[in-house]
């Protein structure tokens, strides 16, 4: 399961390389897992921090939605 997850991850740094969005990046994602028989039960979660206009984008693939939690603010899902 490590080695696994140690090439899904590699890949996964690779493609946000690549593409911005996180939905394209679990997109291509998926395509390379589906060579790797042992990930045919992995969930992911990819996200992009832009620290200047203070957003997350994300996509996230088995996961329950993230939940946002930020001091003196509501909770958002």
């Amino acid at each position: 399961a490590a080695a696994v997850r140690g090439q899904l991850r590699s890949a996964a740094r690779a493609l946000l390389l690549r593409a911005a969005e996180p939905a394209q990046v679990l997109t291509d994602l998926d395509l390379f897992g589906r060579r790797m028989p042992a990930a045919m039960c992995t969930t992911a979660f990819c996200a992009v921090i832009d620290k200047a206009t203070s957003t997350i984008r994300y996509s996230s693939a088995g996961h329950t939605p993230p939940i946002v939690v930020a001091p003196d603010a509501p909770v958002q899902l």
